[in-house]
């Protein structure tokens, strides 16, 4: 029996050459049994959720993880139901505060696969998280690599109701069209346009475009605006864009 993070694991119910595996990624990797209980998780995915490294996650479920994302456990255990009984992997995209320290709303991917043992039952599912990146038609054509999108600007030099502005704004949505989004007045609108072409030593809207690009905030997306919960997606027909 090996220990890591606290969990407990036998050479029967997960392989070692598995547990390697998901020890050597950077990204989050977990196994569960076929109660949805915890079997494992790497040294990432307790980052994710900002768990204690002395954290006992075995036999736990989702529902008894102190992050928020407990409360749609019954989400997450459905999906483990779904991937046990037809035995074949699905997608979700997840999106709640996740990462060490300062926890920020942002979406993942997790994929979930179903694990087997020797005898070729199946035992649980194993599932890996990813940060969701963004791929538009465009970029595919213009042979771009998919963008990781930004929720936290380290540039001071715009406040936070601007950066919601500029995002909607890098998407041509009108002056009015932003200040219906935001409950404000296109006037109002308007002057915190123009506060930002100041403050970015420019006076039109491609020149904004052009200055984010510059400045990698042509990837943010204000946290605020993302709907916290959990979905399932067909990742083969969809893009996300």
């Amino acid at each position: 029996m090996k220990t890591d993070n606290n969990v407990q694991y036998t050479a029967d119910e997960i392989s070692k050459q598995l547990i390697l595996l998901c020890e050597s990624s950077t990204d989050p990797w977990g196994i569960k049994d076929n109660e949805s209980r915890y079997l494992y998780a790497n040294k990432a995915w307790f980052e994710l959720l900002n768990l204690p490294a002395n954290f006992r996650l075995k036999g736990r479920l989702d529902s008894d993880i102190p992050h928020p994302s407990a409360k749609f456990a019954c989400y997450f255990q459905e999906h483990d139901r779904q991937v046990r009984e037809t035995q074949q992997s699905l997608s979700s995209l997840n999106i709640h505060p996740y990462g060490r320290r300062k926890q920020i709303v942002q979406p993942y991917i997790c994929e979930k696969f179903p694990l087997y043992n020797e005898k070729g039952k199946c035992i649980g599912i194993i599932f890996h998280s990813r940060k969701c990146a963004f791929f538009s038609a465009l970029q595919c054509i213009n042979g771009e690599l998919p963008n990781l999108p930004v929720f936290h600007s380290t540039k001071k030099l715009f406040s936070k109701k601007e950066l919601e502005v500029i995002f909607f704004a890098l998407y041509s949505l009108s002056a009015k069209e932003i200040a219906k989004k935001l409950h404000l007045s296109h006037r109002t609108i308007e002057n915190t346009l123009q506060k930002i072409y100041r403050k970015a030593g420019i006076n039109c809207l491609n020149q904004l475009i052009t200055f984010c690009k510059t400045k990698g905030l042509d990837n943010y997306i204000p946290p605020q605006r993302l709907p916290i919960g959990s979905q399932l997606i067909d990742v083969g027909v969809k893009f996300l864009s």
